[in-house]
């Protein structure tokens, strides 16, 4: 083990910001413990089932773009059941054990949430429902979050999602927010595929991940 300082990054997300492929960063420092060897695993999870999912995408870029003290994977949640207590009676389905299991091994977890009716998505809600039933894997978990949406980029659907994690006693990060505005032409984006091609908010999705990592390692050193 080792103690040293690592910089927290904080994201100026205005779209004044430079289109380098990096944001701006102001960096503090704090005092951290890790391994020297060790890579932080973080998984991502999607409160989309659209094929081309733009908050998909976001999570194939943070994949893409994670630096390579990371680990990052990407669950699929679309085949859960709903959440019914009558399934738990004898032993959860084996789609839910499978998801549980990837989020009880995680260090950390990136959820991408679109906003639906000011709010989080059934999909969503429900994986979130079925790790909090004991044994509740999400306990103690750091997380961040990033929506691509309409209007304010999914601020709304992200107050929604904290309070779901509350009960569960999940850590999210508070700053940077990721909020990708996705039909004002202020990013580019493949509509085909969900893909993010942004350079600038490639670079913002990066620092992102580069918070996460230093917040998780604050919750759990």
């Amino acid at each position: 083990m080792w103690t040293g300082f690592a910089p927290a990054v904080d994201v100026e997300a205005r779209s004044r910001g430079r289109a380098s492929g990096r944001c701006n960063l102001r960096r503090r420092y704090v005092v951290i413990s890790m391994t020297a060897a060790g890579k932080l695993k973080v998984l991502g999870i999607s409160g989309s089932m659209r094929k081309a999912s733009a908050n998909t995408g976001l999570l194939r870029a943070a994949k893409e773009v994670a630096p390579s003290d990371i680990e990052f994977e990407i669950a699929d949640i679309s085949k859960i059941p709903m959440f019914n207590a009558d399934l738990t009676d004898v032993e959860e389905p084996p789609e839910v054990l499978e998801f549980k299991d990837k989020v009880r091994s995680c260090d950390a977890i990136f959820f991408a949430s679109p906003e639906y009716n000011y709010s989080v998505t059934p999909l969503l809600k429900n994986a979130i429902d079925w790790c909090s039933k004991s044994p509740n894997v999400l306990d103690e978990k750091p997380c961040t979050m990033g929506s691509c949406a309409g209007g304010s980029g999914g601020s709304l659907g992200q107050m929604a999602l904290r309070n779901s994690l509350v009960f569960p006693n999940v850590h999210p990060l508070n700053k940077p927010q990721l909020l990708i505005r996705l039909f004002d032409g202020s990013v580019q984006w493949d509509k085909e595929t969900g893909d993010i091609t942004d350079e600038k908010w490639r670079g913002r999705i990066r620092a992102q991940v580069e918070a996460l990592a230093v917040w998780a390692r604050r919750i759990n050193p």
